[in-house]
């Protein structure tokens, strides 16, 4: 699946941190978006996906959907879908910025399935799909999953995924910046702005740029509230913020 997104020029050129961006169809950055390998959960549903992890590791393979849909199918047809798309969408003429996985796979507490299970089982498509946007000039490959990921990033990097997004602040605080202590600069973001100061006014959201300062002076990092903006959100405020940030960070 093919996706313009507006400001994706923007985002390759902070991440890369590169000279001149060639600008491509009208200054609209364009990205492959691969969908994701959660095919299992959207089939199954995440309650029975989590169960039928554990009954196919216990051998109790019960006469239902499940094991009719068992994880090999829906593993190797969602990979095959995926990279025969991607290659396909790779032919055409058009000229793409960077990479994008839409994975949503985590909740607050971790992840919805087993590491060892996605890293073995799931690990080498993403390989086989980032081998193929390397090829073709894709330096940046970017990944969409909420929640707490943090079990699953060493899959994605080993596996050619470099830019997380959302680095949602939550429950759980998430920060780019013991990430970035872990894997080094090849790790890069997007998101980790605390929305919640939206409802606190201005005071609050200079207290949350000043946090965000040595975040951004890190490099390979794009602040940014993540998913909607909340119903209790004052609009002066988040104009207060927007301002605030073109001054401070530039733009």
């Amino acid at each position: 699946m093919l996706e313009l997104a507006l400001g994706d020029r923007l985002l390759r050129e902070e991440l890369l941190g590169a000279g001149e961006i060639r600008i491509r169809l009208r200054e609209i950055g364009l990205r492959t978006r691969h969908g994701g390998l959660r095919g299992a959960r959207l089939i199954l549903g995440a309650a029975n996906r989590c169960i039928g992890t554990g009954e196919h590791r216990a051998g109790r393979r019960q006469a239902t959907l499940r094991r009719r849909l068992h994880d090999r199918d829906l593993r190797i047809r969602s990979g095959e879908l995926c990279l025969r798309c991607v290659e396909a969408a790779l032919e055409v003429d058009a000229r793409f910025d960077f990479a994008h996985f839409w994975e949503d796979i985590c909740f607050k507490s971790g992840p919805l399935v087993n590491p060892a299970v996605f890293e073995a089982k799931v690990g080498p498509w993403y390989r086989r799909i980032t081998d193929v946007t390397r090829r073709h000039g894709l330096d940046i490959c970017s990944l969409d999953c909420d929640g707490q990921i943090d079990a699953l990033i060493p899959t994605w990097i080993s596996s050619g995924v470099n830019t997380m997004f959302p680095i949602e602040v939550g429950t759980w605080n998430a920060s780019i910046a013991p990430w970035r202590a872990r894997y080094g600069r090849e790790l890069r973001g997007v998101g980790g702005m605390d929305k919640r100061v939206f409802a606190r006014g201005c005071a609050a959201v200079d207290r949350e740029i000043e946090r965000l300062k040595p975040l951004v002076d890190l490099g390979g990092f794009i602040p940014c509230p993540d998913h909607r903006i909340a119903p209790d959100a004052e609009w002066d405020t988040v104009r207060y913020y927007a301002d605030r940030m073109r001054a401070v960070f530039g733009g």
